[in-house]
């Protein structure tokens, strides 16, 4: 009777274990597609789902679930939620930080929670009038500014200009008309309709173009339908005491079940602001845009997704440049059709169409010139044109996404020269400043990715065609050059592997062999001043493809209070396209001389980011970033120019009553510059410290205030790659703004 007993006791206590040994199905993404071989830990128990999700563990009261998987990145299921996806069966992972342990940083401004819609977006994201600008905000990014309060054109790990890729939603560019870039393609992307950045730091996302530098990616808000008519409507507004700066956007629209479309615009104008020291800075600008996003459902399977946007700009100050901008009108436009499948293999189809056009006029008639030598008018014009159709395929452990894409720019325009002075006073003359260039790059490329064991295996090809020629040649640059057309054909090849180790670790190797085609700029540009100093800069149609040998190894530590990351870069570059010294004679006679784009035969770029992320007692949590590149000219043994130097953030923020109220206190510490290109003459930088205060307080559900104090101290400094102020003599530095008091106001519907 004892046995019998004991065997009924073990035989209960059997099926009660096994009952509790549950199979559950990780999904992601609105087709609910497998998290195929994520990696889990949950209590004591870990492993990696199959090829369709599924996982099996035993739940363990107030114990999490931590997942990390390629396409979501790191997630911390709370038990009680884990709880409830076991008796369903399936668990719903939500969309994240992509790309694991790819060399990617994404900054996010609209996630689903709304606590974190009101702190990053609304104040933000929402009102930031240029991308460029709001790039600063990691210390991955530096930027080159001309302007105190406009078009910041963004640096990456030192890599600038033609090699990054600057994009919106796969595949829609814009191209500066500006020589000097007073419109950089930063500048041209509504950030109110922006969800995401993803900065992909070197040369291997080459699903998006052949670059040696990296892609900035900005992604656009998915639409959302809903089952009733549902309107949609947000309304932000800013005021920013130094440089009276005033920021509104808006948006409204409605979805429904198979309709979504929203209609938004910002303005953003501002005056000349203070230095730390009081002295006043030209920096006026205005700038607005206004455009529509419209989204509908055919079907269960398909979707067609429009938007058009127009940028405008006018009477705005750049002193560090011979003239100002007096007007910008900007269109941008994309279609775009997406399939999603249902066969076992083929999982969608994207396609899209893109366009854009830019009309830029600057002069110099508002200068106050003393002597007046010149009225000089430049009118330029640049078109942007492309396809991208892409296919993304699943097989077991293994996922392909391959595709086609074509783009093309060109680019026109003419300065108008009245001289006003000296034996040629009463004369006009006529630049050709693009040559009427056109350049276009059509593409095949390839990413595979499979799950083996314990390793996520990636890699990437891509063969790229290049076609450039200039349709109205100046005589000048006939003189210099015989050949003025190219035609090019480049692979390149990346590939990488990442894998968790222990419970929290994970590490990643990336290698790439990428190459590039010059730009318009560095193939046509005629004899204009568009660099460091006052030397006249011409192009070179015969460039070679730029060449990098890029690796990339990280390493980071997760637990759920706690994510520290450490990533070093060495990047060798052969043909490396940059500016030398010749002795051609300027078109200008008060030019000092004039620098030809060649290809340097190697170069080298080397550096290291650090990250710390960390939940601290008292509803505390710490942010700490470093970033740091060295460059240098391998043939003339020199350090190459505009690189930023070491920059160190610190970032203390709190949550409280509910997540309503946040205040947040930074700090950002940058070492002075003393690595500087002589042959450029570029010039030294001081080291500085900034702290900045602000608190969020959600005023209603749906209504949130913001105050801030930027540049507390009132610290005097100059960014390094901001250049010199040519409306003084000698010129002077652009200093960054003193101390502003500043407040920002929105309100949502939903």
């Amino acid at each position: 009777m004892r046995s019998t007993t004991l065997i009924l006791i073990f035989i209960i206590l059997s099926f009660s274990a096994m009952a509790q040994q549950t199979k559950l199905r990780l999904v992601s993404g609105a087709d609910h597609a497998p998290l195929s071989y994520a990696h889990y830990h949950h209590g004591n128990q870990k492993g990696v789902a199959d090829a369709e999700g599924h996982i099996v563990v035993q739940f363990i009261e107030n114990a999490p679930l931590e997942l990390t998987h390629l396409s979501t990145g790191y997630k911390l299921i709370e038990a009680n939620e884990l709880k409830k996806a076991l008796k369903g069966g399936t668990l719903q992972v939500p969309a994240g930080e992509g790309y694991a342990l790819q060399p990617v940083q994404v900054i996010a401004f609209r996630a689903q929670k709304p606590q974190s819609d009101m702190l990053r977006v609304d104040y933000k994201g929402g009102l930031a009038h240029d991308a460029g600008s709001f790039l600063l905000s990691t210390p991955v990014v530096a930027g080159v500014r001309k302007s105190g309060s406009y078009g910041v054109d963004p640096v990456l790990r030192g890599f600038k200009y033609d090699q990054i890729n600057v994009m919106i939603d796969d595949g829609l560019h814009a191209a500066a008309a500006c020589p000097n870039r007073m419109d950089p393609p930063a500048s041209q992307i509504p950030m109110n309709m922006t969800e995401n950045i993803e900065i992909l730091k070197g040369p291997y996302a080459l699903r998006y173009g052949s670059t040696t530098g990296g892609t900035i990616h900005f992604r656009s808000e998915s639409p959302v339908y809903s089952d009733k008519l549902k309107p949609l409507a947000r309304i932000s507004g800013g005021f920013e005491s130094n440089g009276m700066i005033g920021r509104t956007e808006a948006m409204a629209g409605l979805s429904k079940k198979s309709l979504n479309i929203k209609l938004f615009g910002s303005v953003s104008e501002g005056g000349n602001y203070l230095d730390g020291n009081g002295d006043t800075i030209p920096s006026k600008f205005y700038r607005q845009s206004l455009g529509v996003r419209a989204s509908g459902k055919i079907g269960s399977k398909q979707q067609i997704i429009f938007s058009t946007t127009n940028n405008r700009a006018r009477d705005t100050d750049f002193p560090t440049l011979p003239m100002d901008l007096r007007k910008d009108n900007t269109w941008l436009m994309q279609i775009r059709h997406d399939y999603l499948a249902s066969g076992k293999t083929l999982r969608a189809v994207r396609t899209q169409l893109n366009a854009s056009w830019v009309d830029h006029t600057m002069d110099n008639l508002t200068r106050k010139l003393n002597p007046r030598t010149m009225n000089a008018i430049s009118l330029a014009k640049t078109t942007t044109g492309g396809l991208r159709s892409e296919a993304e395929f699943k097989s077991g452990a293994a996922e392909l996404f391959a595709g086609i894409d074509y783009r093309y720019e060109t680019a026109e325009g003419t300065r108008t020269r009245e001289m006003l002075t000296g034996p040629l006073a009463g004369k006009t003359f006529y630049d050709n400043i693009w040559q009427d260039a056109f350049v276009g790059r059509a593409g095949l490329f390839a990413e595979y990715r499979r799950q083996a064991g314990a390793y996520l295996l990636v890699g990437a090809l891509r063969l790229e065609q290049l076609q450039a020629r200039a349709g109205k040649v100046d005589d000048k640059f006939k003189q210099t050059y015989t050949k003025t057309d190219a035609s090019q054909m480049y692979p390149s090849i990346s590939a990488g592997a990442s894998t968790a180790f222990g419970k929290h670790w994970q590490a990643a190797l990336w290698l790439s062999r990428a190459q590039r085609g010059a730009g318009i700029t560095e193939r046509y540009i005629n004899f204009l001043p568009i660099g460091l100093d006052a030397n006249e800069i011409v192009g070179n149609p015969v460039l070679k493809p730029e060449i990098n040998h890029q690796a990339d190894i990280e390493l980071q530590f997760r637990t759920s209070n706690l994510l520290a990351s450490v990533s070093v870069f060495g990047a060798y570059l052969t043909d490396f396209i940059s500016q030398v010294k010749t002795n051609m004679t300027p078109k200008l006679p008060s030019s000092p001389g004039v620098r030809q784009f060649q290809n340097i035969e190697k170069a080298s770029m080397v550096g290291t980011e650090l990250m710390v992320k960390a939940n601290l007692p008292s509803g505390l949590n710490l942010t700490s970033q470093l970033a740091y590149t060295r460059g240098q000219n391998l043939v003339i043994d020199e350090p190459l120019p505009e690189i930023a130097p070491l920059d160190f953030r610190l970032a203390l923020q709190g949550n409280y009553l509910k997540n309503k109220l946040v205040p947040e206190l930074s700090w950002r510490s940058v070492a002075g510059q003393e690595r500087v290109s002589a042959s450029f003459g570029e010039t030294t930088t001081k080291g500085f410290n900034v702290l900045d205060l602000a608190v969020s307080y959600a005023i209603l559900n749906n209504l949130n205030l913001k105050v801030s104090a930027t540049n507390l101290l009132n610290e005097v400094y100059r960014e390094h790659l901001s250049r010199a102020m040519r409306t003084t003599t000698p010129p002077s530095p652009l200093y960054a703004p003193g101390r502003s008091f500043n407040v920002y106001l929105n309100y949502r519907l939903n």
